[in-house]
């Protein structure tokens, strides 16, 4: 199979990733020339700190040659549970899943919550007998401090910003990432009018023969690393809302997102892979997945809404 790698969007966004990732996984580390490898299940599931138990999502990956459709890669019948576990790796609590679509599977009792700082594993057995595994650790809580500039010029000497005290029980430097998302009406409003509303990044990126003026609705920011950050005395640290983040003039939803270390992980090494290293220099994608591919992660989230003005003359 000879490979062409091509520059992808990030998919920092939670439930955005799966033709990508079933893609990204067997392709690997984009090589100029390989052999088709093995097809595997793929995993796609999220946990998010208080918030309900996710769905998982299987698919079976295909060859970067092949046109992938999510129900045609479906994973069908498969014997799915995640399980809650105490501090010695030993089982508190099982949740049985069911499949409702093809390929997605929830959770049979909605109501129990994810626990922050607290150890997920999900099993998987598919109807031909391939068991799947992964294990996550629910990242702390954000608390946010305090939320500035949430009406502001876009670029202008003010940008949004979020205080936080930081999260705790982590042995990694404390890492997060932005994902907006425009609150503007994209059931009601025509494409013309909605590409109107573009910032002029994304209206200078945007060709509406190539694509589809809903892909901008959400974006998301690098991972940022406390390079970034400003340390405050009272131990407190402060984010810039990235500009690049912003898609779309009005109101936008800003989630600040602390990722555990599997989501950390395939976020940095497909970051890499879109970074323009020669064919040869890029690396593998690391997932954390036994028996299969893909990502089993957990992330804790807190956010604001922030209004993006129109700079004079625009």
């Amino acid at each position: 199979m000879t490979a062409t790698c091509t520059p992808r969007r990030s998919y920092l966004l939670v439930g955005f990733l799966t033709s990508a990732l079933t893609v990204l996984m067997l392709l690997g580390g984009c090589d100029t020339v390989s052999t088709d490898p093995e097809s595997e299940v793929v995993v796609e599931a999220y946990l998010i700190a208080e918030e309900p138990l996710p769905q998982v999502r299987l698919t079976q990956s295909v060859p970067a040659t092949e046109r992938f459709t999510p129900r045609d890669a479906a994973v069908r019948g498969a014997d799915v549970a995640i399980q809650r576990l105490n501090a010695d790796g030993t089982v508190e609590a099982t949740y049985p899943y069911e499949e409702t679509t093809p390929g997605v599977y929830q959770p049979v009792d909605a109501s129990p919550s994810v626990s922050p700082r607290t150890r997920y594993r999900l099993n998987v057995q598919t109807s031909d007998g391939t068991d799947v595994r992964a294990e996550t650790t629910v990242p702390d809580t954000i608390t946010v401090l305090d939320v500035a500039n949430t009406d502001v010029i876009y670029q202008g000497p003010e940008q949004p910003q979020f205080t936080i005290r930081p999260a705790q029980g982590t042995d990694r430097t404390n890492t997060y990432a932005f994902a907006v998302t425009s609150k503007l009406d994209f059931e009601t409003l025509s494409e013309e009018e909605l590409a109107e509303e573009l910032t002029p990044f994304y209206a200078d990126a945007y060709d509406p023969e190539e694509q589809q003026i809903a892909e901008f609705k959400r974006g998301a920011s690098p991972l940022i690393n406390e390079d970034s950050f400003t340390f405050n005395d009272d131990g407190t640290i402060t984010l810039d809302v990235p500009w690049i983040g912003f898609a779309f003039y009005g109101a936008n939803t800003v989630a600040i997102n602390a990722p555990d270390e599997n989501y950390y992980d395939l976020i940095r090494t497909q970051t890499t892979q879109q970074g323009g290293l020669a064919p040869g220099e890029i690396p593998n994608v690391i997932d954390r997945v036994e028996g299969g591919t893909g990502i089993f992660g957990s992330l804790s989230r807190t956010g604001a809404t922030i209004t993006i003005e129109r700079p004079p003359g625009f």
